[in-house]
């Protein structure tokens, strides 16, 4: 086994390198917390749906599926000869113990596993998924990590391993916070590397890296000198389909912003200006709404402007700024953070700021500690955002701080049930509407993520209208 912290080890063993912030290493379909766990797992395991270039539902492990008028009845059947990375082949009874395995869990990241009310094998590769309320969305979901079948070394497991796997690749080593990928015999055939080393970085470490060093990572907010720099250190820069809207979420029961005035106040103050965003254009732009523009179940321009001039007017309505710091939660080392500071200081507000390192802190501090301020991200880029809603509210995890009695988890959880898409369109309105006109969130900006790529390799194969990253469609040249 290669020993992948022995001194001189990158003088003699050269795999792929890539590295990503927010890694957890080891990693879990039960906690896929962060963007990058998400993206480095779709390329471990086989997701049962993909996405085509026109976002349709295609099958990836299935073949086929049939879904009952209800929308509580899912027959799935996995497609003919896929194996698993050591030959196995992967049957129906994979796929029921992996999702037998998650019910047990119950509320993950990317669904709520509690609907579920059966799962059973109905033939060698066929199985049925009955829920107990309705989901159209279910196939949507299915797209997440999370439904992928995993080999019974690892759903047997106390904690997976993923050195069998149905996916691309398959786990070789892991150590400390790197993790040595290799390329899965069974796995249809593919020009990317066979080999990849992946690191787990900070944003601080990862920018301070040589820009040599690595040959792909997804950008962390670059701004223009380090992008100049890793252009000429031989990578070149990807705009993808995938857009994360960072907002800062208001405690509506704190002392300091239980007034609804107090926080339209502070999403006059908090707002961001293309001077603010300026150093990192073009991949980050200001944003007056949570969901990205263009798309079905966004607010209006007609109330963004109406909403607009409320914020332009208001003012503070005590004569005294509050004696106690402000508590915010906030990630390390982020533009937003240093917005929120800046600009809260300079209307005259202290701030005391609790840092997180990744999702599974910010899960730990959010659960424990009470904040009046939380700053945060999510992907609301796709047209059907209710997964990106599930994600935002789930339980274990809240992105956004709701007080007690509102309607917007009533309205979630219609959405998630609603068969009729404008209706579930109309649903999904409501809630980025709740949010601004309830003064819940202050919308900071949107951020386009680019990847960095050594100039050797082409990302071409990639499906570029969706947020794919899959190193097994990297093309040598």
């Amino acid at each position: 086994m290669h020993d992948l912290s022995r001194s001189g080890f990158w003088d003699w063993y050269k795999p792929f390198k890539a590295a990503f912030n927010g890694l957890d290493i080891p990693f879990d379909t039960k906690d896929v917390g962060s963007a990058a766990n998400y993206r480095v797992m779709l390329n471990v395991v086989r997701p049962l749906f993909t996405l085509d270039s026109k976002s349709e539902f295609v099958g990836d492990a299935l073949e086929r599926w049939s879904v009952d008028a209800a929308h509580t009845t899912y027959d799935l059947t996995l497609a003919e000869n896929i194996k698993f990375s050591n030959g196995d082949p992967v049957t129906a009874q994979d796929a029921v113990r992996t999702l037998e395995r998650m019910m047990r869990i119950g509320k993950v990241i990317h669904y709520d596993f509690t609907n579920f009310s059966s799962v059973a094998v109905i033939g060698p590769r066929e199985f049925r998924i009955i829920l107990k309320q309705p989901d159209p969305g279910l196939l949507d979901a299915m797209t997440a990590p999370e439904f992928a079948p995993l080999h019974r070394s690892d759903y047997e497991a106390a904690t997976p391993t993923f050195k069998i796997t149905s996916g691309a690749y398959y786990v070789k080593e892991v150590q400390g916070k790197r993790l040595l990928l290799e390329k899965s015999p069974e796995f249809d055939s593919s020009p990317g590397p066979s080999t990849i080393l992946v690191h787990s970085l900070t944003v601080d470490e990862l920018l301070k890296a040589p820009p040599g060093r690595f040959d792909f990572f997804p950008s962390p907010q670059v701004d223009k000198l380090t992008h100049d720099s890793l252009l000429k250190a031989g990578l070149n820069a990807s705009r993808l389909n995938i857009a994360h809207s960072f907002f800062v979420s208001m405690n509506a029961e704190s002392d300091v912003l239980k007034d609804l005035a107090v926080r339209r106040y502070f999403q006059k103050i908090m707002m961001t200006s293309e001077k603010d965003t300026a150093d990192y254009a073009p991949a980050v732009v200001p944003s007056k709404q949570l969901y990205l523009p263009g798309g079905p179940g966004r607010v209006s321009k007609s109330y963004l402007e109406e909403l607009g001039n409320k914020i332009a007017g208001a003012t503070y309505p005590a004569k005294d700024k509050p004696q106690t710091p402000l508590r915010l939660l906030s990630a390390m080392k982020s533009l937003s953070q240093r917005l929120i500071v800046d600009k809260l200081h300079e209307a005259g507000f202290e701030v005391n700021v609790t840092k997180f390192t990744d999702w599974k802190h910010y899960s730990s501090l959010i659960n424990t500690q009470t904040f009046d301020l939380v700053e945060a991200n999510n992907d609301f880029a796709g047209d059907d955002l209710v997964n990106s809603l599930r994600v935002t509210f789930t339980s274990s995890r809240p992105l956004i701080m709701l007080p007690k009695g509102s309607l917007i988890p009533e309205y979630v959880e219609k959405a998630q049930s609603e068969v009729i898409p404008e209706e579930r369109y109309a649903l999904v309105e409501k809630v980025e509407h709740t949010l601004l006109e309830d003064a819940l969130i202050v919308p900071l900006y949107q951020s386009f993520r680019y990847v960095y790529l050594r100039d050797t390799y082409s990302l071409e194969g990639w499906n570029k209208d969706v947020s794919e990253i899959a190193f097994w469609k990297l093309q040598k040249l």
